[in-house]
C-alpha cells in the first residue's frame, strides 16, 4: 500500500528536504514548473499560527503562476464578500470543468469551521505537494483523476476565529436546508462536479501544544440509513481496511468519530451524511492531541491513504458511484425500501421514524415550490407542474433520497409540507395543498398607547399562549406587564396589525421599552407569534444583562418553536444593559433574514444591524411582546409596526418628557398577595423565614413614604420577590427517614441491610434534634449519615437518584442545624 513516508514530505523541489517532526524519514518528491515551491504562513511560523487570509490569496496565486498542473477560482462569496475558492489540480494540467464533471474526480474541503484551521492547512499544503510532485504514481493518478479543494469553506468564520459563518449559522449542520452563502457554494460545486470521494477535514478542541501526547485520528463515513447500501459498504472499507491501518502502523490513535451517540449520527444535515445523500464516497477527518503541526501532517497522511485507495480500487469506486443513483431511483419507484426519518448505521430507528412503505412522491403547489426553488437546483430534483397548482415531485428519481426530508411532515429539516402519495398514477387529479395567504401588504402601524383605558388591558390586543397582567399606565402612558409566580412564556399581541393580528413575510417591530426585576433576560418583542392554541411559536429579539450565563451584555435574535427556545444569534453590545432604563429596539424579517438592535433611548439609531442570522422554521403569524420570569416587569411607551417592506415607525424624541409619577401598584398586590397565603413560620427554615419578614418590612416602608421613587419601589418589589421566591422549606430527620422508606419500597437499595442503617442514624439524629443539640446532629449527619451514603454508593448499593435526593436532604438539615 501506497504510504506518506513514500510520497509526502520532499516540500520545496529538489533542492530541499523537510524533515517531518512527526514523520521521521518520510519523504516526497516534488519538482514541476519551480525549483522553490511557496510555503503557507503557518509553516513559515512552524504551526504558531494559521495561514492568514491575505497569506493564503498570495499562496495560491503563486502556485497557480508557477505550476501548469494548478488552476483556481472563486466559485462564491462568504456573507462579509470574503472570497471561496474551488482550486483543481491534474497533469498536465487541470481539464476543463465540463471535464471534470464527466470524469473522476476528488475534492477536499477545509474549515467548514472557522475555529478548526487544521483542515484548511493540510488542503493547501496537499494541493502545493500535487502541483509540483514528481512522484510517477501521484502524476499518473492526476492525468485521470482531478483533485478539487476548497481550502477555507467559511472564510469569515477563520477571519473571526468561530465555528459558525458570520451570521452564526454552522455551516456543518445547514446541508439540507443550505440557508447559508457557504453553504449554497459548497452544494453548488458538489452539484457541478458530483466528486467520486469527497473528504470534510476538521479537527477536535484546540488543545495547548504537547508533542508528548500521541495525536489521534478520528474518521466517519455517511451513516444516514437512506444512503446507498452498497456505497456505503464501499465506504467503511476504506475506511477500516485502507486508512485506519496505515495510520495505526505508523504509531497513532485511530477511531471511528461520534459513536455511538452524538456527532456519530444519521442527522442529514451533516455534509458527511448528505455527501453519502448525493451518492458519493465520503470521509470525515478529525484530528486530536499534539501540537497543531502534528494535527495536520495526520490529516496530510489520512488523506494521501484515500488517493491510495483510490488508485487500487478506482473502479469499483466509479462503479458504486455510477450506479447508486439508478439503484435509489429503481428503489424510490418501486417504494421496495423503507425510508428512514432518524437513526444511524448503528443506531436502529424508531418505529415512528420508519416508514416503509413509503410514498411513490410528493404533491406540493406551485407556491411550495417557488419556496424551494434554490433546493430543486442544488439537488437536481425532477419535478412536474400536474396541475393549475400542482407540482408532483416523485420518488423515482436519484435524488429521492433527500425529498422526504425536504417535504415530508415528519422531517425534522423539512422546508415545506408537502401532500405524500401512495398513488401516483394520476397526480393532476389530486388537491395540492392549499396555496399560502398572500403576504401581507405594505402598512405602518404604531400606538403610544395614549388612548388606551388607564387600569385595563389596552383594548384591541389578544394574550396568547399563557394569560399574564397587562396594563395600561400613566405618567408616561405606558403598558405595563408584571409576570406572576406561575412562570410559562405568555404573548400580548396587536389584533389591528395585518388581517386581524395575522401578517406573513416581511415585517418589522420597534418598541420603547424599560424593565425591572427581570432576572437575566430583559424583555421580547417579537413577531410570527402563533396563534392556534396548541404550539408556542415565535421570532423575538430579547436582551441579556451582564453576567447573563454564556451570553452576557447582548442583544439577540431567537425563536420558540413548539415551545422550544432557542438563540439564533446574539452579539454584545456596545453599552451596559441596565434595569430601569429606557431603550429602543427594532426587529426585522427580510426574507429569511432576521436582523435586529437595540439603542439606549436619548441617543441615535445605530446605521447598521447589529445582530442577523437566517431561519425558515415559519413566516407568518402575530405580533407583539412576550415574556416569562416569574416577578419580571417590562413597560412598553411605544410599539411600531412595518409590514410588507416598510419600516416600523419609531417613538418620537419626545415621548417621555413629562413628570414620572411613582406607582407603587405591584408593590401593593405582592404585599397583600403574601399576607393572603397565610403562610406558617414553622414550615420554613429560619434564615429565609426572616428574610421574607424583612423584605416584608421593608415594602411597608416604602409605600408609607409620600416622597419615594419609583426605583426605591422598584427595589422593594425586587427583594420582597427574591425572599418570598427563596423561601425554603425546613426538614426534621423524621422526613428523611419517609424518604428512605419509600426509596426502599421503589427498590433503590441493592439489600436490607443498606437502608436499615441509613435509619439507625436518622433515628439517632431525630432524638438529639428533640433536644436542640445542634453539634451532634450535625456530626452525626456529616460524619455519620453522609459518609454512609458516599460507601453505599461507591459500592452500588444504592441507585443514583436515591443518592443525590438524600444527599440534598441531608445538606439541608446540616444548614439548618449550623
Amino acid at each position: 500500500m501506497y504510504k506518506l513516508k513514500n510520497n509526502l514530505t520532499f516540500r520545496f523541489a529538489v533542492l530541499f528536504v523537510l524533515v517531518l517532526s512527526l514523520f521521521a524519514g518520510s519523504q516526497t518528491q516534488v519538482s514541476g514548473n519551480s525549483a522553490d515551491p511557496p510555503t503557507t504562513g503557518f509553516e513559515d511560523r512552524e504551526g504558531e499560527s494559521r495561514t492568514t487570509h491575505e497569506e493564503e490569496l498570495a499562496f495560491l496565486e503563486t502556485i497557480s503562476n508557477a505550476s501548469d498542473r494548478m488552476t483556481y477560482s472563486i466559485v462564491g462569496e462568504s456573507v462579509e464578500g470574503r472570497p471561496i475558492h474551488l482550486v483543481r489540480v491534474g497533469y498536465p494540467e487541470p481539464p476543463s470543468d465540463e471535464a471534470i464533471s464527466e470524469d473522476s474526480s476528488i475534492l477536499v474541503i477545509g474549515s467548514q469551521h472557522g475555529n478548526e484551521p487544521a483542515g484548511r492547512e493540510m488542503a493547501l499544503q496537499l494541493l502545493r505537494d500535487l502541483a509540483f510532485t514528481e512522484d510517477p504514481d501521484l502524476l499518473d493518478q492526476l492525468s485521470d483523476t482531478t483533485v478539487m479543494f476548497i481550502p477555507s469553506a467559511n472564510p469569515d468564520g477563520i477571519e473571526a476565529d468561530i465555528r459558525a459563518n458570520s451570521l452564526g449559522i454552522d455551516p456543518n449542520r445547514d446541508h439540507i436546508n443550505l440557508m447559508a452563502t457557504e453553504t449554497r457554494v459548497m452544494a453548488q460545486v458538489l452539484q457541478d462536479f458530483k466528486p467520486e470521494i469527497t473528504i470534510d477535514a476538521h479537527e477536535g478542541p484546540s488543545t495547548p501544544n504537547n508533542p508528548g501526547q500521541i495525536p489521534r485520528l478520528e474518521l466517519s463515513w455517511p451513516r444516514n440509513l437512506n444512503v446507498d447500501e452498497e456505497l456505503r459498504d464501499l465506504n467503511v472499507e476504506m475506511i477500516e481496511d485502507y486508512v485506519f491501518p496505515a495510520i495505526e502502523a505508523a504509531g497513532y490513535d485511530t477511531d471511528v468519530y461520534g459513536s455511538p451517540g452524538g456527532a456519530g449520527g444519521g442527522d442529514q444535515t451533516i455534509m458527511r451524511n448528505m455527501l453519502g445523500l448525493r451518492h458519493g464516497v465520503a470521509m470525515l477527518i478529525e484530528t486530536f492531541n499534539s501540537t497543531p503541526e502534528a494535527r495536520v501532517e495526520l490529516q496530510l497522511q489520512a488523506v494521501h491513504e484515500v488517493l491510495e485507495f483510490h488508485r487500487e480500487r478506482q473502479d469499483d469506486v466509479t462503479a458504486v458511484v455510477t450506479e447508486a443513483p439508478s439503484r435509489k431511483e429503481a428503489a424510490g419507484e418501486s417504494q421496495s425500501d423503507p425510508f428512514y426519518f432518524g437513526g444511524a448505521d448503528w443506531d436502529p430507528p424508531a418505529e415512528e421514524d420508519i416508514i416503509h412503505p413509503h410514498a411513490c412522491g410528493y404533491l406540493i403547489n406551485s407556491a411550495q415550490a417557488e419556496q424551494i426553488e434554490q433546493h430543486i437546483e442544488l439537488f437536481s430534483l425532477e419535478t412536474e407542474k400536474v396541475s393549475e397548482h400542482g407540482v408532483f415531485v416523485s420518488m423515482a428519481q436519484p435524488m429521492m433520497t433527500v425529498i422526504p426530508l425536504l417535504l415530508d411532515e415528519r422531517s425534522a429539516s423539512n422546508e415545506v409540507i408537502g401532500k405524500p402519495l401512495n398513488d401516483c398514477s394520476d397526480p393532476g387529479s389530486e388537491e395540492p395543498p392549499p396555496l399560502p395567504p398572500e403576504p401581507s401588504p405594505p402598512a405602518q402601524y404604531a400606538t403610544d398607547f395614549s388612548t388606551n383605558e388607564f387600569g385595563e388591558q389596552p383594548a384591541g390586543w389578544t394574550q396568547y399562549w399563557h394569560d399574564s397582567n397587562w396594563t395600561v399606565k400613566e405618567d408616561p402612558r405606558r403598558l405595563h406587564h408584571f409576570v406572576d409566580n406561575n412562570g410559562n412564556r405568555r404573548a400580548l399581541t396587536w389584533d389591528e396589525v395585518g388581517d386581524a393580528g395575522h401578517v406573513k413575510g416581511d415585517v418589522e417591530v420597534s418598541g420603547l421599552v424599560r424593565a425591572s426585576n427581570t432576572g437575566d433576560t430583559l424583555l421580547q418583542i417579537a413577531f410570527h407569534i402563533s396563534d392556534d392554541g396548541d404550539t408556542e411559536n415565535a421570532y423575538y429579539l430579547d436582551a441579556r444583562k451582564p453576567g447573563a450565563g454564556s451570553r452576557p451584555n447582548q442583544v439577540r435574535i431567537a425563536k420558540y418553536q413548539n415551545g422550544q427556545h432557542r438563540a439564533l444569534a446574539g452579539t454584545e453590545l456596545p453599552f451596559t444593559v441596565e434595569e430601569d432604563t429606557w431603550y429602543r429596539v427594532v426587529l426585522q424579517r427580510e426574507g429569511d433574514m432576521l436582523q435586529a438592535k437595540m439603542w439606549p433611548n436619548g441617543e441615535e439609531e445605530p446605521e447598521a444591524w447589529m445582530v442577523q442570522t437566517y431561519d425558515t422554521s415559519f413566516d407568518q403569524g402575530r405580533v407583539g411582546m412576550s415574556h416569562f420570569t416569574s416577578g419580571a416587569v417590562n413597560e412598553w411607551a411605544f410599539f411600531g409596526v412595518g409590514t410588507g417592506g416598510e419600516e416600523a415607525p419609531r417613538p418620537p424624541a419626545d415621548i417621555l418628557d413629562s413628570d414620572p409619577v411613582v406607582d407603587k401598584t405591584d408593590l401593593q398586590h405582592r404585599v397583600d398577595h403574601i399576607y393572603a397565603a397565610n403562610l406558617n413560620e414553622e414550615d420554613y427554615t429560619a434564615d429565609s423565614w426572616q428574610a421574607l419578614q424583612d423584605a416584608l418590612s421593608q415594602a411597608k416602608d416604602v409605600l408609607d413614604d409620600p416622597e419615594v421613587t419609583q426605583t426605591t419601589v422598584d427595589n422593594a418589589l425586587r427583594s420582597l420577590n427574591n425572599a418570598f421566591d427563596g423561601l425554603e422549606e425546613s426538614i426534621t430527620a423524621s422526613e428523611i427517614k419517609v424518604l428512605v422508606e419509600q426509596f426502599e419500597e421503589e427498590g433503590a437499595f441493592a439489600n436490607e441491610e443498606a437502608p436499615r442503617a441509613l435509619t439507625l442514624h436518622l433515628t439517632a439524629i431525630g432524638h438529639y434534634e428533640n433536644q436542640e443539640e445542634a453539634e451532634k446532629v450535625v456530626r452525626h449527619l456529616e460524619g455519620g449519615f453522609k459518609d454512609l451514603l458516599h460507601y453505599q454508593h461507591d459500592n452500588n448499593l444504592i441507585s443514583d437518584e436515591a443518592y443525590d435526593t438524600l444527599m440534598d436532604q441531608a445538606d439541608i438539615l446540616i444548614l439548618q442545624w449550623q
